[in-house]
């Protein structure tokens, strides 16, 4: 089973990374007195998903899917949330990271449009 999962069923293979992030939904200021203050909503997750030596056609099914729903809201699990991609999964917003092609070997074969590709989800 791979470490995530867009639309329940789209895994993300060969991850390699995953960087953290808390995003603070607050309005904050100063008063007139010099008092700070800050009105805080949430606290929302994201990740930076790391992924290396995706085979061309391993790449095509996410970038297809993410192209299909114009980069917008999916369903997206991680082993974090526990249970299943069917059962846990959460809002979230995927955003295009950066995208490399390269050349590498796998099983006996050679592939000489594999892919780095990395990707930003946003929780919703």
């Amino acid at each position: 089973m791979a470490l995530a999962y867009l639309n329940e069923t789209i895994p993300l293979p060969r991850v390699t990374a995953i960087e953290v992030e808390r995003r603070k939904l607050a309005d904050a200021g100063e008063t007139a007195d010099g008092t700070y203050r800050e009105d805080i909503a949430a606290v929302k997750m994201g990740y930076r998903i790391e992924m290396q030596f995706l085979t061309y056609d391993e790449y095509k099914v996410i970038v297809d899917y993410l192209d299909s729903i114009m980069w917008g809201e999916t369903p997206f699990w991680m082993d974090e949330f526990g249970g299943t991609p069917a059962t846990h999964s959460k809002v979230a917003v995927v955003d295009p990271g950066d995208e490399e092609r390269v050349a590498f070997g796998r099983d006996g074969q050679w592939h000489n449009n594999g892919r780095h590709l990395s990707l930003t989800v946003k929780l919703k």
